[in-house]
């Protein structure tokens, strides 16, 4: 079975850390959705698997697209494919964009993975990071979701910070995992060249983290996350059993998939292709 990827690139404020392709919330409009479903309707024959077992939300920040433009997506897909009943649907969402409005929406239109880009419950990290919430805010989404029905959640947290402390990484770990979250993504802080942090690092003004605290860090990620019944599949994902991200194994199992929008990847066992980094780029290939 395919697993489908779409690339959401649009953000309210690109994070400092981030490499990842995205542009500007200004740049949304509802010709992205029809370009996304005229790139599937064109790249659709070449995945041989016609049963689709994943889609997955990614970028960028796909929880600012409206909820009617993702369920446009997900109702073209089965022109095209057989959507597995049971199909894993995951959404990237930023905590401040989470509303109980926009939960049930999502719910409604077969939405049943959520993915949390939280990265830290101490608010001076979050500051230093750049993001947009605050800790009170993303325990708010968390509880939101799961009043909206929405029983699969994954939150994302970042260990290996400047001026972190084992004591804070114990303090996110233990707030995480007090909250009823079925799968941990934790990512060692990279430096990614050209990106805000990265040249802070290069002027002297950021320093990173020590080797041994950064392993320090995951030890205790290891360590906690066992306790608490946590699987660690993966170098950086762990979860529940039963909860293992399906759309992430079939990446790594090499199962096909099929990546749309700006940047995306794709893969159907006999060749990999990947569109432009570029918005209008990738509207002048497809």
């Amino acid at each position: 079975m395919a697993g489908i990827y779409i690339h959401v690139p649009f953000c309210r404020k690109k994070c400092s850390y981030c490499d990842f392709y995205s542009v500007g919330e200004a740049k949304m409009d509802n010709h992205f959705t029809d370009f996304v479903l005229k790139e599937l309707s064109l790249r659709n024959p070449l995945i041989a698997d016609r049963i689709v077992k994943t889609i997955y939300f990614g970028g960028g920040t796909p929880s600012l697209l409206p909820a009617g433009n993702i369920k446009r997506i997900i109702s073209g897909l089965g022109d095209f494919f057989g959507v597995d009943p049971n199909a894993e649907i995951t959404i990237e969402v930023n905590p401040d964009d989470v509303t109980l409005e926009l939960a049930e929406q999502y719910q409604a239109i077969g939405v049943n993975r959520v993915s949390i880009g939280i990265q830290s419950f101490n608010n001076d990290e979050l500051i230093f990071l750049g993001r947009r919430h605050d800790v009170g805010k993303a325990i708010e989404a968390i509880r939101i979701f799961r009043k909206a029905s929405i029983a699969n959640i994954s939150i994302d947290l970042i260990y290996g910070l400047p001026h972190s402390t084992l004591k804070s990484w114990e303090h996110s770990l233990n707030v995480a995992f007090g909250l009823d979250i079925q799968h941990l993504s934790c990512y060692h802080l990279t430096y990614e060249e050209g990106t805000p942090l990265t040249r802070r690092v290069a002027k002297g003004t950021v320093i990173p983290l020590d080797e041994e605290l950064s392993k320090a860090q995951f030890d205790l990620l290891c360590e906690m996350s066992k306790n608490n019944g946590f699987i660690h599949y993966e170098i950086s994902n762990l979860a529940k059993p039963g909860y293992i991200s399906k759309h992430n194994s079939g990446y790594w199992l090499g199962e096909e998939y099929l990546g749309l929008g700006p940047s995306a990847h794709s893969f159907n066992r006999s060749m990999r292709w990947w569109n432009p980094s570029s918005i209008t780029g990738w509207e002048k290939e497809v």
